[in-house]
């Protein structure tokens, strides 16, 4: 749909002006999705903990993050 190819022009845009790494969180699928120059993309669910070797020391506790979105 026009939406998806908005958001991916979007991902090109930021990467191509030095972005050095892009997270999308889809909190419906439950999943985040990283982008990083040259290509490289993961999708990590919500069972996983997000790392990269670009940004030592950086992770994200995807199963704390999602399980905010169970609160009443």
């Amino acid at each position: 749909d026009d939406r998806a190819a908005h958001v991916e022009h979007k991902h090109a845009v930021y990467l191509a002006s030095g972005v050095m790494l892009l997270l999308v969180v889809d909190p419906d699928a439950r999943t985040l999705e990283a982008y990083e120059p040259g290509g490289s993309h993961r999708v990590f669910t919500a069972d996983e903990t997000f790392a990269t070797p670009s940004f030592p020391g950086l992770t994200i506790d995807l199963p704390a993050v999602f399980a905010e979105l169970e609160l009443p």
